[in-house]
């Protein structure tokens, strides 16, 4: 269910294992990345003030928050575009599995897993969506 929440709930906790990800919306079985879910997901390493938003392409926190993964991403490093295509109807769809791959679960110190294909509601604030799975 699609929820919108105060600005104060858009914060990881304290200690909280965290990166920061760059993100490349679409359908990683394309070969182009059309369509929708997460198409290419790599760890972002620089300063985030570097990122350049574009269509298709979102900055993310990824995140372990009890035993589950989560993806916030902050408005302010997508296009409004984006937000409105991946995010306007209330849910994040997922066409195609897609893996976390090796880098991110070694960073993390999870097991390599994977994000289903199916709907996923998300949780919307002022500044992000969050996705839990």
């Amino acid at each position: 269910m699609h929820q919108r929440l105060p600005y104060h709930h858009n914060e990881i906790p304290p200690g909280q294992k965290s990166i920061y990800v760059s993100i490349r919306f679409g359908n990683p079985t394309s070969g182009d990345c059309r369509n929708f879910g997460i198409c290419k997901m790599k760890v972002f390493d620089g300063p985030i003030t570097r990122f350049q938003k574009r269509n298709g392409y979102a900055l993310a926190r990824l995140s372990i928050v009890n035993d589950k993964k989560q993806l916030l991403f902050e408005k302010a490093f997508m296009t409004k575009a984006s937000q409105k295509l991946y995010f306007g109807d209330g849910f994040f769809f997922v066409e195609a599995e897609a893996t976390l791959g090796e880098v991110l679960s070694r960073r993390l110190e999870i097991e390599n897993t994977f994000l289903r294909a199916g709907k996923y509601p998300i949780i919307e604030t002022l500044t992000s969506f969050t996705l839990t799975f």
